[in-house]
């Protein structure tokens, strides 16, 4: 198994499998630059832990606590929240009914109706000759041009 980048950091936070994290410690250890950068990265990992691990535990102050309350949906008016799902259906609905339109009068190129009709054309315009186009060689260019041109009636 290839490792790289990612699983040196996550063998580095404790989160690979024991199997993985065998295979990832010996990946390291093979190799003096990925044991510099494992060993750089421990060191910042337990610089942050010490600095910020005392935070967590922390209480949220309330003045963040208040901003976060006044901002969430469940203390909006009930008719607001009706109002938005509203706009937002109706809005949704006019994209589609207008979307629709617009993709119905530009079918593309590629639909099955598209190519039927190609191959019904070229049915038309190539199977009541004998011997044109297949029979005609790469020689007579003028001549299959000339032959095109009178069967379908354009210069």
């Amino acid at each position: 198994m290839s490792f790289s980048e990612d699983h040196l950091h996550r063998l580095i936070d404790g989160e690979l499998s024991t199997e993985v994290a065998a295979g990832v410690a010996a990946w390291v250890e093979a190799d003096a630059g990925r044991k510099a950068s494992a060993a750089a990265y421990r060191m910042q990992r337990d610089l942050i832990r010490t600095r910020y691990d005392a935070l967590l535990n922390e209480a949220v102050p309330a003045r963040l606590m208040a901003a976060t309350r006044q901002r969430t949906p469940a203390n909006q008016p009930r008719f607001l929240r009706l109002a938005g799902r509203a706009l937002l259906a109706l809005l949704c609905g006019g994209a589609g009914w207008f979307g629709h339109a617009w993709t119905a009068r530009t079918a593309a190129p590629d639909t099955f109706a598209f190519m039927a009709r190609r191959a019904a054309n070229a049915h038309t315009v190539f199977v009541p000759e004998v011997r044109h186009p297949v029979e005609v060689g790469a020689d007579q260019e003028a001549h299959l041009v000339q032959w095109l041109s009178k069967r379908l009636a354009v210069p």
